[in-house]
């Protein structure tokens, strides 16, 4: 629960920024972030997820399912 609360915080935050505006978060913002990763990290050690695996197999799956066109 606390995961998705704080997911909830940090999108209300940046939703309405353009794109350049989100490379440059404030000190409050890299908390909220941080926060998503703690519990992030902590359900994945509960749940016996490799963060690293899954998201590494993701942007496998993801490149094959939506490819580039340059």
């Amino acid at each position: 629960m606390a995961l998705t609360v704080k997911a909830a915080e940090l999108q209300e935050i940046l939703q309405w920024l353009a794109e350049d505006e989100t490379y440059n978060i404030t000190s409050a913002q890299r908390d909220a972030l941080a926060d998503i990763m703690i519990y992030l990290a902590r359900f994945a050690a509960i749940a016996g997820i490799d963060i690293e695996a899954a998201g590494a197999q993701k942007l496998v799956k993801n490149a094959r399912e939506y490819p580039t066109t340059r």
